[in-house]
């Protein structure tokens, strides 16, 4: 129970990979804040969690508005006092050869994983600031780091929360705010409107194994900094 009494945020809550994060942080102790935008998947996360004995609160919120942003660390610091760890996990993303793409598809994937995790990141670093401390997990992808074809919008969108999650260190690491970045490869889930669970991704990670990162960066003490993790499951060959 390394994060008794912390209070975490976690965005794309709802389903896939967020919420196996939210229960691997909660078995941990802490309060969880869910957020996502349906509120009858984050109800029946926030129960599956209370039943393990756990706590977590349910803030519906798209991530790709402020207003809805800066109102969703309102009701954590109404309920809790204060926000410890951020998880920036809220993500689309649409694939296929780049002259094929649309600006729909560009604002849509923009908009939720880039602006979604710019807006949380920038909001959280206020109250951060305020306490003196606190923790940024930004959930990213092999793509934050590299390129690969027929992954041009989505991958200009991680790319770019690689090198956001680089400049919080640098700019608020002197502040107590640490931020890492959390880079997995081929991962199953439902993501980009695939199946959790489909057999082809029976060699994949596993939400658990990102969850397993996501903890093990969270407990660490506050002196330690942990920049990013790179993981990939043994099938993937480019990375």
């Amino acid at each position: 129970m390394k994060l008794t009494n912390q209070v975490v945020v976690v965005t794309g809550a709802s389903r896939g990979i967020g919420p196996v994060i939210a229960k691997a942080l909660a078995a941990e102790g802490a309060k969880v804040v869910l957020a996502a935008r349906n509120g009858g998947e984050l109800a029946q996360v926030a129960s599956e969690i209370e039943a393990a004995g756990g706590t977590a609160l349910v803030a519906v919120t798209d991530v790709s508005d402020e207003y809805q942003v800066a109102r969703l660390y309102e009701k954590a610091k109404a309920a809790y006092g204060r926000v410890d760890i951020l998880v920036n996990n809220a993500g689309v993303g649409v694939f296929g050869p780049f002259h094929e793409s649309t600006t729909e598809q560009f604002d849509w994937v923009m908009e939720i994983t880039l602006k979604g995790a710019y807006l949380c990141a920038r909001e959280v670093v206020k109250l951060m600031l305020e306490q003196g401390e606190g923790l940024i997990i930004n959930i990213g992808s092999d793509l934050s780091y590299k390129t690969s074809a027929n992954c041009s919008v989505y991958g200009a969108a991680k790319y770019a929360v690689g090198a956001l999650t680089q400049t919080i260190n640098k700019e608020y690491r002197a502040k107590g705010i640490r931020c890492t970045g959390i880079y997995p490869g081929m991962i199953d889930t439902y993501f980009a409107g695939s199946e959790m669970g489909a057999e082809f991704k029976a060699d994949w990670l596993k939400a658990d194994d990102l969850a397993e990162a996501v903890r093990y960066v969270a407990v660490q003490p506050k002196h330690v900094r942990i920049d990013e993790i790179r993981m990939h499951p043994m099938v993937q060959d480019d990375f």
